[in-house]
């Protein structure tokens, strides 16, 4: 076993939407502060990646996804998707939807790094 000090040990512990910062003595743990944003959440960074698509696809394939109530929600279900892969891998990973709009497929890509210079003013 080891050796248990009576040193304290302090913690920060970072969630998407809450900050806590707590203290640890041996077996006690002290919640010192807390700080949260109820605004900021996944939908929104979901809704900062959808708007880069759609303009990145009204620049190639020249169509407007925002025009069309469905095929905004279609990217949004994607984007959602590439979101929950870009957290677990850190490679360029693909976004590809068939017959989109106008009967039409789309594709893009992005890495994890590209979420993050998007998304960081968020933070």
């Amino acid at each position: 076993m080891d050796d248990y000090t009576d040193e304290i040990k302090f913690v920060v512990v970072v969630v998407v939407w809450q900050i806590c910062l707590k203290c640890y003595i041996v077996f006690h743990v002290q919640m010192l502060a807390s700080a949260s944003d109820p605004n900021l959440g996944g939908r929104d960074i979901d809704l900062i990646l959808a708007e880069h698509f759609s303009n990145d696809f009204h620049s190639r394939y020249r169509i407007d996804p925002r025009s069309n109530p469905r095929a905004f929600l279609r990217l949004t279900a994607e984007v959602e998707k590439l979101k929950k892969q870009m957290s677990a891998n850190s490679t360029t990973l693909p976004l590809n939807i068939e017959c989109f709009m106008d009967d039409k497929d789309v594709h893009g890509n992005m890495k994890r790094y590209g979420n993050v210079q998007f998304v960081n003013y968020v933070f």
